[in-house]
């Protein structure tokens, strides 16, 4: 630390550029350590899963893809959950329909599943009545 006094009166501190500046780079850093901090509680992702007839599908699986962060759709076939991170990809599952893969968005409107074409054989119902007779 360097003080300079001119005629007694003025003094020049040559440290109060150091602190201004390690001022500026602590307010710095606190910027930077907040941004992290709030992109690391994600973003809210949201939309609507219908099937190819436009009707929606109700408690189809919505998953982060990779992970267990996820929800399932209600009745109206929306959904609407809380992501980590910005990257990758959410994976939209329902019985009987193909899984859709959709690059992650805020917003990710409307998802359209198409239904797989599973044919069931005939059923064939057998019944049998079985008597047995009792001895008195």
């Amino acid at each position: 630390m360097y003080t300079i006094s001119l005629n007694g009166k003025h003094k020049i501190n040559s440290n109060t550029k150091t602190i201004s500046s390690m001022n500026k780079l602590r307010s710095t850093l606190l910027l930077a350590m907040f941004m992290l901090t709030s992109s690391a509680f994600g973003q809210q992702i949201s939309g609507v899963v219908v099937d190819d007839s436009n009707q929606p599908l109700i408690g189809a699986s919505v998953v982060v893809e990779g992970t267990a962060i996820g929800t399932s759709t209600g009745l109206d076939g929306s959904f609407s959950f809380d992501a980590q991170g910005n990257a990758g990809a959410v994976l939209v599952s329902y019985i009987g329909y193909e899984d859709a893969t959709v690059p992650m968005a805020a917003d990710l409107g409307r998802i359209v599943l198409q239904s797989t074409d599973i044919g069931l054989d005939g059923v064939e119902i057998v019944a049998s009545v079985l008597r047995i007779a009792r001895l008195l």
